[in-house]
């Protein structure tokens, strides 16, 4: 009787799963794109953008490695449908193009965990209701310029820091979309009856803004003018001068549009002496634990968004800056292409290694 009782127990998920379509429940990103010849613009809208993975090339291609999750997770695994036809929204040099976005995503858990898609609440017994630290959607063209700042793009943002600017495209790309999650497993727009966050943000009678599934919209102005550029702090990272670079090249990106042989701001200037990044965050002066003097030293030394390895115990102890140097751990820009000679310098590190 046991054996049987064990066996109705583990059919009845089996059915569930077995009865219920993915169709049924994953919903794939849908793009309608509309051409204006007299003002030479094309005004694309993005339905229920995948949010299955941290950025999306909208390529227009069959992707069988992507997914889609439609329902809950047990212990084994989500309930998921690999294979994903994306929309093909192409953006090509001279483009600048303006983004807006609404509604909500089902971020998966537990209790109530449908947030919105650009500016998405989170809720704490100590905070109370406040913006969350996650969540969101992002917007990845490579090495954008920014018209209202002159700011280069060099990685993922959210889409909330650029409503209502114009960023202009200076090589051909896919449309680039992503989202900010720790976990993509359950992500999707599955799972809405009775769950409108918490707090309260996705009710789908659109009491708190638009409740239903996310949506972006792109507006694209073609064969636009580059806008001026912010002259770059020391360490920035900033595209190479065909015409003054040495050995000369025909141009500044890969095929991929990543930045191709991109130099440091202080190249651009004339100088005598290789900058050090020491020199220019004056990080020396910081405490290991004041993270607010840090954070003013690495501002006057670079405006893009870097990230940085932790310290670790090797660190603490003198490797790559530890408590001593200017530059604790490893700091991180982006992903360039180099083409030429590669020569060792010198090690620059302590003993025995």
């Amino acid at each position: 009787m046991r054996i049987v009782l064990r066996l109705v127990f583990f059919c009845l998920p089996l059915t569930f799963l077995v009865g219920h379509s993915a169709e049924a429940f994953a919903q794939d990103p849908v793009a309608t794109c509309t051409d204006d010849p007299a003002t030479k613009t094309t005004t694309c809208r993005i339905d229920n953008p995948l949010v299955t993975q941290r950025m999306t090339e909208y390529d227009g291609a069959f992707h069988p490695e992507l997914f889609e999750a439609f329902g809950h997770c047990n212990l084994f695994d989500c309930n998921k449908r690999f294979g994903v036809q994306l929309p093909g929204i192409p953006l090509l040099a001279k483009d600048q193009i303006t983004v807006s976005a609404d509604g909500c995503v089902q971020t998966g858990g537990s209790g109530a965990t449908w947030k919105r898609y650009v500016d998405p609440l989170d809720f704490g017994l100590l905070l109370g209701i406040h913006p969350s630290d996650s969540f969101h959607g992002l917007i990845g063209v490579r090495n954008a310029i920014v018209k209202e700042t002159g700011e280069t793009i060099i990685n993922p943002r959210r889409i909330q820091e650029f409503l209502g600017k114009h960023l202009w495209i200076p090589v051909d790309q896919p449309l680039r979309l992503g989202y900010e999650d720790d976990n993509f497993d359950d992500n999707g727009y599955w799972g809405h009856d009775g769950d409108n966050g918490n707090p309260e943000q996705c009710n789908l009678d659109n009491s708190h803004g638009f409740g239903g599934n996310a949506f972006v919209i792109v507006t694209i102005e073609h064969n636009q003018p580059r806008p001026a550029t912010a002259p770059p702090l020391p360490w920035d990272i900033v595209t190479a001068d065909p015409p003054n670079s040495a050995p000369a090249f025909s141009d500044m990106f890969d095929r991929n549009a990543l930045l191709f042989n991109p130099r440091w701001g202080w190249q651009t200037v004339q100088t005598s002496d290789r900058q050090s990044f020491n020199q220019c965050t004056a990080a020396l002066h910081c405490s290991i634990l004041d993270l607010g003097c840090q954070q003013a030293a690495l501002a006057q030394c670079v405006s893009q968004p870097t990230t940085q390895d932790t310290i670790d115990t090797f660190s603490m102890v003198g490797y790559c800056g530890g408590v001593f140097g200017g530059a604790r751990g490893h700091r991180n820009w982006t992903i360039v292409t180099y083409h030429g000679p590669l020569f060792w310098s010198n090690y620059s590190g302590p003993t025995p290694f």
